[in-house]
């Protein structure tokens, strides 16, 4: 199955709408998908998931679908091709929409190496910086080598004591040389606290998620249940009302014993 990053930019924009489509933002869906749908961005997004408290109807979903669309999901005329990528990925991702196969779609003239090796659609929603246009790609970040070499020559003391920028640099690379060794162990080992704290963070993160998304589905099995409940008792309350008027109708029969006594 091939990636969005081989397809071209109109080709994207007809896999992104016919997306759309498929899962229930656009077009006809009944009451359990549109649920689906508000579901699925309740997960990500959690004041989405008040407009399923209460009574929820077809024809109020579907107002709330429109807005829905205006705040998380722009204009596919409007999107650019690092946009679009990174709308395929993160709705994938995210949401658990299910992307139309790709192979049907007109694909670009030259496919490069870090898209024909990309990562399928739906594992990330990070889009990999390889398949992004050059403009739009993040800067690569700076060595070792270079950071210990820059924060070296604003060094003031290096400054007053090589005034040369030439004589400084070969100061700073001669010191790289010598402790290039000891810079590299404190490297790996601030690296390795960083890890181990956003570890930990992510951790708590998934810990926190996790707590509001079975509060959120605790929630709404209370509510379908109190809606069931009170759909029982509506019910009930309707079926002993028909049975009153029912028993109000026939007329009382009399007793002749009782009739001939009064006579």
């Amino acid at each position: 199955m091939s990636q969005p990053c081989a397809l071209t930019v109109g080709e994207l924009r007809k896999l992104v709408t016919k997306a759309r489509r498929d899962n229930h933002l656009t077009g006809p869906a009944n009451k359990e998908q549109l649920i689906g749908l508000f579901e699925a961005h309740a997960e990500v997004h959690e004041d989405v998931g008040e407009v399923l408290e209460g009574e929820v109807r077809v024809p109020m979903l579907k107002v709330q679908r429109v807005m829905l669309k205006d705040m998380f999901h722009p204009k596919v005329g409007e999107m650019n091709r690092t946009a679009l990528l990174k709308y395929t990925y993160f709705t994938a991702s995210e949401y658990g929409w299910d992307y139309p196969d790709m192979d049907e779609y007109e694909q670009r003239t030259r496919i490069g190496k870090a898209c024909r090796a990309s990562r399928p659609i739906g594992k990330s929603s990070k889009v990999p910086a390889g398949i992004l246009p050059k403009k739009d790609r993040p800067k690569r970040a700076l060595s070792r080598h270079q950071r210990y070499i820059s924060n070296q020559m604003k060094q003031p003391s290096m400054k007053s004591q090589y005034p040369d920028v030439k004589d400084r640099f070969r100061a700073v690379s001669a010191k790289w040389q010598a402790n290039k060794g000891q810079v590299g162990r404190n490297d790996r080992a601030l690296a390795a606290r960083r890890r181990a704290r956003d570890e930990a963070e992510e951790a708590r993160q998934d810990e926190k998620e996790e707590r509001l998304r079975r509060r959120r589905a605790r929630e709404r099995k209370e509510a379908k249940e109190q809606k069931e409940r009170e759909k029982e008792l509506r019910e009930a309350s309707q079926a002993r009302s028909r049975r009153v008027r029912a028993a109000g109708s026939i007329p009382k029969r009399r007793n002749p014993a009782r009739a001939a006594s009064r006579r």
